[in-house]
């Protein structure tokens, strides 16, 4: 047999298993990205939480190559594209695999001595060639065994235990003006769910849960409650809809939209939000009154606390001042932006950055994954880790940027655990 025969015959199972596991891979995916899993598939299909897990652990395995992809041709939702995908993720895992097993089977062969070495050099030749195979043997080993070894849990704990461990945040912030009526007023911000292919609506629905359990005087929902299309709005408004049902928050639900929820229909959702009882503030704002449960559109006679909201700042329009349309200057004021650097926007202006006490804010996710010692090294803000998350000072005002309950492009979370947030308002 040729030798070319024999390495036809060695690379043969490699290329079956390649071709399989990237068809297998590729039809999970699009069945999990695309309809049948969206609406009304919580009674067709049970296992949706399953799933998903299990779909976000297998395309983490192969995360440079949807990179690259998304890289080079900005997409990543289609068939082919899945197909591109899986072939080079998994392409690359197997070629990895097949090196280390042929090392392993076939270790290097020591090179011939040179014909006249010098006695020392002879001893240190003889002594390297005597060890070197076992050595590279037990290096080819060790190597496919760490790993193997190491992706497997790592894909494992990312993507099916850290990301759905939500955790409760709290703030208490100090505003200058406040009236006393206010003064321990708590707001709780949820933001980002992204509801879709990644994200099930068991999580989802447990921080609903935790939202209404606090009983807080208003929840302020700060975007992207869709991951993209239409498939899902309907569903992920259903969620929400449990905080009006609840009746356990005093002054109602506001809410403003981020750029995935523009990938979808922003009017639509926009209209399934006003119709179950949410005050979407897209460059509007209302009013809490003391002693009143009521949102109103106008400024009262008596104390008030103004809450605003902008457009997204990707897909949207930020408008400061419709915002704050004829809102007093000694009206405290909480300005819901769904980016955290819309505020920042405002210093490039000639005229002055009006008041604005808190900014609420998401989109960042806190990176997503956290280095320790470093944070995360991906931040989607032009400030980079300065507004990655938590309580932080922007030009204008302090801001509580939100880590968000869902995943976006990576489908893992590490270091950087969901949240929903309790801010508590003091008067200063």
């Amino acid at each position: 047999m040729t030798p070319n025969r024999t390495t036809y015959l060695r690379i043969r199972p490699w290329l079956l298993a390649w071709v399989l596991i990237t068809l297998g891979c590729s039809i999970f995916h699009y069945f999990v990205w695309n309809p049948p899993l969206a609406e009304g598939s919580a009674i067709r299909y049970p296992r949706e939480t399953t799933l998903k897990l299990i779909n976000n652990a297998i395309q983490f395995l192969i995360l440079p190559a949807w990179i690259l992809i998304w890289k080079f041709m900005g997409r990543f939702q289609d068939l082919p594209t899945t197909l591109l995908a899986n072939a080079l993720g998994w392409g690359t895992w197997l070629l990895v695999i097949y090196r280390a097993v042929r090392r392993w089977k076939d270790p290097p062969q020591p090179r011939a001595m040179s014909a006249r070495p010098s006695p020392a050099a002879s001893t240190a030749t003889t002594r390297t060639l005597a060890t070197n195979p076992a050595r590279r043997r037990f290096l080819a080993r060790a190597g496919m065994l760490t790993f193997a070894g190491a992706a497997a849990p790592a894909s494992a704990v990312s993507t099916m235990v850290l990301p759905w461990q939500t955790r409760l945040a709290r703030y208490r912030v100090p505003i200058q003006g406040l009236p006393l009526a206010f003064d321990g007023l708590r707001i709780v911000q949820i933001s980002d769910t992204h509801l879709g292919p990644r994200i099930p609506r068991t999580h989802i629905s447990r921080a609903i849960e935790l939202a209404v359990d606090l009983k807080p005087d208003l929840v302020a929902l700060t975007g992207d409650y869709i991951h993209m299309g239409t498939w899902y709005i309907t569903p992920a408004v259903e969620l929400i809809s449990r905080l009006i049902d609840s009746k356990a928050i005093r002054c109602g639900v506001v809410a403003v939209l981020g750029n995935h929820d523009h990938y979808g229909d922003p009017d639509r959702i926009t209209a399934e939000l006003t119709r179950i009882g949410v005050r979407v503030l897209d460059n509007s704002r209302t009013f809490i009154t003391a002693g009143d449960n009521r949102l109103l559109d106008e400024p009262p006679a008596s104390d008030a606390l103004c809450i605003a909201g902008v457009g997204d700042l990707l897909e949207g329009t930020v408008d400061i001042d419709a915002a704050l349309r004829n809102v007093p200057e000694s009206i405290p004021r909480i300005l819901l932006a769904h980016h955290p650097d819309s505020i920042e926007m405002l210093a490039g202006r000639d005229q002055a950055i009006p008041r604005i006490d808190l900014q609420l804010s998401g989109h960042t996710h806190g990176g997503q994954v956290a280095i320790p010692g470093y944070g995360p090294p991906i931040v989607p803000s032009q400030y980079g880790r300065r507004f990655a998350h938590g309580l932080v000072r922007s030009s204008a005002c302090p801001m509580i940027v939100s880590a968000g309950i869902g995943m976006s492009i990576m489908p893992i979370r590490i270091g950087v655990p969901p949240e929903i947030a309790e801010i508590t308002l003091a008067a200063q």
